[in-house]
């Protein structure tokens, strides 16, 4: 379990809601499934406690995170600028998901963010987040930002009961953030929260196929093309490298998302332990 949240953070963030605020939940820049798993997830959970609930995001997501329950509703700041800087001007509270900085959202989102308001709720497991928020619900050790979404329901509300949506959203969150239960994921905690999504009848299968088995064939060329052509190991090292340029990812059809995970493929290599992917824009 997370670090126990402070009572006295419990009971104003319980007072905070039953007073019905208008609430909106943002995500970091390019969210990945991390970002889009917790962030839908609270929304989808807060989606019949809250009458005025909006997400939004910095920057568009991933094609294979179209299916999510409820994507729709995500606003996208890069494409609704005026939408969203008028949300941040009157709502009264704003969740901040995934992310331990403002700078991790983009400048131009930043500013607004930090100009607004509203009461800020962090909820986050990067290490060293920065005091922006009026509440920092945040710990290292656990897997994931979804994970702590989790807690957060948890410990905050009495008896929870998730919905379907939640509970898919919040999986697809730890499963990716933990590359499949590879990596961040050695807590026992980690696996009865996994167990206890899975008991409101998810398609584990089905959101498996939908995140890693659902990708175009140029982004399938491309992984051959960055493993054949692009990567370097520096000899004598325990280094790997890659880069795209524009020209190359022009060539490919790139979509934002279709280099997600290319940065991880270098690890399988015997000795290789950091990898690092350069990407022109």
């Amino acid at each position: 379990m997370i670090k126990k949240i402070d009572l006295s953070i419990i009971t104003d963030i319980k007072k905070i809601l039953s007073e019905q605020p208008k609430t909106v939940i943002i995500g970091h820049h390019n969210p990945d499934g991390d970002a889009m798993g917790a962030g839908l997830g609270l929304y989808n959970f807060l989606s019949d406690k809250i009458s005025d609930l909006q997400i939004v995001m910095p920057s568009a997501h991933a094609e294979n995170m179209n299916w999510l329950p409820n994507i729709e509703k995500v606003k996208i700041f890069d494409k609704q600028k005026d939408e969203v800087k008028e949300i941040f001007k009157t709502y009264d509270v704003i969740f901040c998901v995934d992310f331990n900085t403002p700078s991790r959202i983009g400048d131009k989102m930043k500013s607004v963010l930090e100009k607004s308001k509203a009461i800020k709720i962090l909820l986050d497991h990067h290490p060293q987040p920065d005091k922006f928020a009026n509440y920092i619900i945040s710990d290292t050790s656990v897997s994931s930002a979804s994970e702590v979404v989790y807690e957060f329901i948890e410990q905050v509300f009495d008896k929870p009961v998730l919905n379907i949506d939640t509970a898919t959203c919040l999986f697809t969150g730890i499963m990716t953030d933990t590359l499949c239960f590879s990596v961040n994921s050695s807590k026992k905690r980690t696996f009865e929260i996994t167990g206890e999504l899975l008991s409101y009848d998810i398609n584990k299968d089905k959101i498996y196929n939908s995140v890693y088995n659902n990708y175009s064939e140029d982004r399938m060329k491309l992984f051959g093309y960055v493993l054949d052509k692009k990567m370097e190991i520096i000899p004598g090292t325990y280094l790997s490298y890659f880069s795209l340029s524009i020209e190359e990812q022009k060539k490919y059809n790139f979509k934002h998302g279709d280099s997600d995970g290319f940065v991880n493929a270098p690890l399988s290599i015997k000795g290789i332990f950091v990898s690092v992917f350069f990407k022109f824009i």
